[in-house]
C-alpha cells in the first residue's frame, strides 16, 4: 500500500514538473547589450572605472536625499538633491544615445 502511494506521488511530481515546463518553454529571454560606448568609460580604456564611480555617487546621493527628506534637514537635503542632479545628468553626456532615455525636462 505505501509503494502505491509513493509511485503515485511521483507520478503527480513528475506531471507537475513536465506541466511547469511546457507551460513557461514559449517565454522568450531578451537581453539587450549596454552600448558599445559605455566600454571607453572602464578600465582598460579609461584608468579609472568612471561609469561606475558615477553609479556609486548617485547610489550615495539618493540614501543622502532619503535620510534628511526623513529628517526635514533642508539645508543638506538641497545639496544633496543638487550632487545627485548633477551626476544624473553626467550619464546622458557619457552615453549620448541614452539621454533621451534620461528623466529630464526638456
Amino acid at each position: 500500500m505505501k509503494l502505491t502511494h509513493f509511485v503515485i506521488l511521483q507520478g503527480i511530481i513528475i506531471l507537475g514538473a513536465v506541466a511547469l515546463i511546457y507551460h513557461h518553454s514559449d517565454k522568450a529571454k531578451i537581453i539587450k547589450i549596454p552600448p558599445q560606448e559605455l566600454s571607453q568609460w572602464y578600465k582598460p580604456a579609461n584608468k579609472r572605472q568612471v561609469w561606475l564611480h558615477n553609479m556609486f555617487k548617485l547610489r550615495r546621493e539618493m540614501q543622502a536625499i532619503e535620510i534628511y527628506a526623513e529628517n526635514q534637514d533642508d539645508q543638506h537635503l538641497d545639496k544633496w538633491i543638487k550632487q545627485l542632479s548633477e551626476h544624473y545628468l553626467k550619464i546622458g553626456k557619457m552615453i549620448p544615445s541614452w539621454r533621451n532615455k534620461l528623466d529630464v525636462k526638456r
